[in-house]
């Protein structure tokens, strides 16, 4: 039977067949999502809004922008560029200017159709890239990720839809699934790489990695792409073809672009592949490696300079090493979440993971002398030990968040995962037939209990109900009471519905206005919104207090990802 499969044409159809069926299973499971993380909406804001990258409650954009343009943008380029020379030299006066603008802020009333501007491209926005570009500096991100979500939105014009940002994921989860086969196929394992790719396609991690919004199946593909690509090096005896060069310099750059993360991936396979070089004496070689890195680097950098700051200085830099969690907790804490992106057992898989070293020891000691089963367990080494290096790198810096939203960090290393969860299988029998075998069952084991037992993260299900309310009572000022300047944006669906809303941050916001908002006390209901995780029965008194409405009825209270209790307030 292998023989057959191990045919081109026996082979390609399997792998066909196995793509289709994961993506039936991908389309099955953005079907069932309902609502949004936040980080989800910001991915569209931040990529088609030209004012801001939140949707702010004060306005179109924040204070700061308000005081660029307020202040810095001229009638001229030469104008702008003056004021930015003056201002960077008297930054307090800047800072003057913007603490005025920002202690006059106050909630002003959104309509939907300002909703509908911070999720869609519309008239004047079609590939407006300096818009994104500009978002993005002021975020912790790289940009690429965006500026593919600003292209595919301009082909969707005026329209908000999760398969936006589903057809990008998608597309870059079909790369993956082909850049894994490729490896096994330079393994010259097609059946393990097929198990693979079904380990990992139907795994519910893939599921959480395409449904979830955000840039990690895109760097999740660029990290393969770039162990693939070493290891290519790797079985040409470290030979650096023209086209290979090219490869690696176009991985690395659009890969740093995409998300920061990705330098680490890159790191752990850089040290293991220089010691190679290293080793072999592959002076010319390692220098041709090393230049190409360095160029790829310079030129990512040029490209997006912000960059320096959001790695070094940023809330999310490198300083996020020196936290002062538990490493042992934390440790435990993100191997769960392999676990649940798998649905295994966690003594499973440690049982397997030390099976498979095991099996890795052994063959090594029995290829000692042969120097192609050399090559290919170093080969082997260089997926395992950078998967680590990234995974405690990343145990270390990611910031601290609740298991149900915590996967994404390990997302970008699952294929890799997948790969040493069927090497390790494979390796821990001599006998060709039974190691095969046995891989087989466990991963149709692991895989088919997972597709019946468990289910991605980010689906939000239950956050229908908010959109059937605001549908219904869409005609009703709808008031939203947060304590943050961010995690409304959860809401966007409600926000595209309701005519008019106001979004206020019970921490900052002095809620003095409400007693003569006009909009507001020519109204005898209004829809009202309290985060679950906020002193809610404080935030409802405070709200009827200031407005001066008396009376409120409780419309939905749910166990569920949204987080919102939803009041009908009347007089």
């Amino acid at each position: 039977m292998l023989e057959k499969i191990n045919s081109k044409k026996g082979y390609n159809i399997i792998t066909i067949i196995i793509l289709i069926i994961t993506i039936i299973f991908m389309f099955y499971w953005i079907g069932q999502k309902e609502g949004f993380h936040e980080d989800e909406i910001f991915s569209y804001g931040s990529s088609n809004y030209k004012w801001d990258n939140v949707y702010q409650a004060a306005g179109k954009s924040d204070f700061l922008n308000r005081t660029i343009e307020k202040y810095v943008i001229g009638d001229s380029l030469g104008e702008t560029i003056k004021n930015i020379g003056y201002y960077l030299s008297h930054q307090d006066e800047f800072g003057e200017l913007a603490g005025e603008i920002h202690s006059a802020d106050k909630p002003v009333w959104k309509t939907s159709e300002d909703a509908r501007e911070y999720v869609t491209i519309g008239e004047g926005d079609v590939l407006n890239y300096f818009s994104v570009y500009y978002n993005q500096s002021r975020d912790v991100h790289p940009p690429l990720f965006y500026m593919l979500v600003h292209l595919a939105s301009s082909i969707a014009y005026g329209i908000f839809s999760k398969y936006i940002i589903f057809a990008i994921n998608l597309i870059f989860f079909i790369l993956t699934f082909f850049v894994i086969r490729k490896i096994f196929i330079l393994f010259d394992k097609k059946w393990l790489g097929l198990i693979a790719l079904v380990l990992y396609g139907l795994s519910m991690g893939a599921a959480s990695t395409v449904i979830f919004l955000r840039m990690y199946m895109m760097i999740t593909f660029f990290g393969i792409a770039y162990l693939y690509i070493n290891l290519k090096i790797l079985k040409n005896n470290l030979e650096i073809t023209k086209k290979e060069k090219w490869q690696l310099f176009w991985t690395i750059l659009l890969g740093f672009l995409t998300q920061y993360y990705f330098c680490i991936l890159v790191f752990g396979i850089f040290v293991l592949m220089f010691i190679r070089f290293i080793q072999k004496k592959e002076y010319k070689m390692l220098k041709k490696y090393i230049v190409i890195h360095i160029v790829s680097a310079l030129v990512g950098i040029i490209l997006f300079p912000a960059a320096i700051y959001h790695i070094f200085f940023s809330y999310r830099g490198v300083n996020l090493i020196g936290n002062e969690r538990s490493m042992l907790q934390t440790i435990v804490f993100y191997i769960e979440r392999i676990c649940e992106a798998y649905s295994i057992n966690n003594i499973l898989i440690y049982a397997i993971l030390a099976l498979g070293v095991i099996g890795v020891i052994v063959r090594f000691v029995i290829a000692k002398k042969d120097k192609k089963k050399i090559k290919n367990l170093f080969a082997y080494l260089v997926i395992i030990i950078p998967t680590l290096i990234y995974f405690f790198v990343v145990v270390k810096m990611a910031p601290d968040i609740e298991a149900k939203y915590a996967m994404r960090y390990i997302m970008p290393i699952l294929p890799e995962l997948a790969i040493i969860f069927v090497l390790a299988v494979w390796a821990i029998f001599r006998n060709k037939k039974v190691a095969y075998s046995v891989t087989t069952v466990a991963v149709l084991i692991v895989t088919i209990s997972g597709m019946i037992t468990n289910e991605p993260k980010y689906l939000y299900k239950g956050y229908s109900k908010y959109v059937e309310i605001a549908e219904q009572y869409k005609d009703l000022d709808f008031v939203y009471a947060v304590d943050n300047a961010f995690t409304h944006m959860t809401s966007m669906p409600e926000f595209l519905i309701y005519n008019k809303s106001l979004i206020i941050n019970m921490n900052y916001d002095k809620l003095d206005f409400l007693r003569t908002d006009e909009e507001l006390q020519s109204q005898d209901q209004f829809i009202l919104t309290i985060k679950k995780w906020m002193n809610v029965e404080d935030t409802l008194n405070q709200i009827l207090e200031y407005t001066g409405f008396s009376n409120y009825e409780i419309l939905l209270q749910q166990e569920d990802d949204t987080g919102s209790i939803i009041y009908l307030v009347s007089r």
